[in-house]
C-alpha cells in the first residue's frame, strides 16, 4: 500500500467507524423504543424509500424542497437591503 492510500485509508477510518457504529446500534435501539413512528428501523426506512423512489414522490417532493431553497436564497438579499435601507440594521463596529 503506498503512502497516500494509507493516509486516505487512516482518514476515512473514523467515517467508516462511525458509520458501522450506528449501523450497528440503529435496530437494537429502534426494538427497545418499541415506536415505529418516532424511531424506524433500518428496514422500514429502505423499504419506505423505495416506495418513495417506485412512485416518484421523492423526486416531486425533493423538487419541491430544492425551489424553495433557492427561492430563500433569492430573497434573502432583498429582504436584508430593504431593512438596512430603513434603519432597522445596524452596522455594529
Amino acid at each position: 500500500m503506498s503512502e497516500r492510500t494509507g493516509r486516505a485509508w487512516r482518514s476515512a477510518a473514523p467515517t467508516m467507524v462511525a458509520v458501522a457504529v450506528i449501523v450497528a446500534v440503529w435496530p437494537a435501539v429502534a426494538r427497545l423504543m418499541g415506536n415505529p413512528t418516532l424511531l424506524p428501523s433500518p428496514l422500514e426506512v429502505l423499504r419506505t424509500f423505495g416506495h418513495l423512489i417506485r412512485s416518484g414522490a421523492i423526486f416531486v417532493n425533493s423538487g419541491t424542497s430544492l425551489g424553495r431553497i433557492v427561492l430563500s436564497w433569492l430573497l434573502a438579499p432583498i429582504w436584508s437591503c430593504q431593512r438596512s435601507c430603513r434603519g432597522e440594521v445596524r452596522p455594529t463596529a
